[in-house]
């Protein structure tokens, strides 16, 4: 059986070798630090940061109605293809801030809770 003298100097043994593997992971760390702040460091050469694209400003448009309302009005009359929609709302007035309209009206019919119901091929209000 251990005395307590043994336990205690085991006990300083394990001590001593988990303070010397905290130095030397302070020590990396700290490299690591000095890496990414672009700092060189005696493990490497110097890092260049990371250029990130420029994003473009969203265009705002102005619409005095909504595209839900807009599509409503256009199948009002009688069902539409996709494409008729299309036509109809930009005639009548309505602007896109995106570079594909079809996009944003195929999210609009197609969403869970939109405005039209699909019958075939053409679509009419709900």
């Amino acid at each position: 059986m251990k005395t307590t003298t043994d336990l205690i100097k085991q006990a300083q043994v394990v001590r001593q070798r988990l303070q010397s593997r905290k130095t030397e992971l302070e020590r990396e760390l700290s490299e690591i630090n000095r890496a990414l702040n672009g700092h060189a460091s005696a493990a490497g050469p110097r890092m260049r940061p990371v250029s990130r694209p420029v994003r473009q400003p969203i265009k705002l448009v102005k619409n005095q109605f909504s595209l839900r309302d807009m599509v409503l009005r256009a199948t009002a009359k009688r069902p539409l293809t996709k494409s008729e929609i299309l036509d109809a709302v930009q005639k009548a007035g309505y602007k896109f801030a995106t570079n594909d309209p079809a996009n944003s009206l195929n999210a609009l019919l197609y969403s869970k809770d939109g405005p039209c119901k699909r019958q075939g091929e053409k679509w009419s209000p709900k």
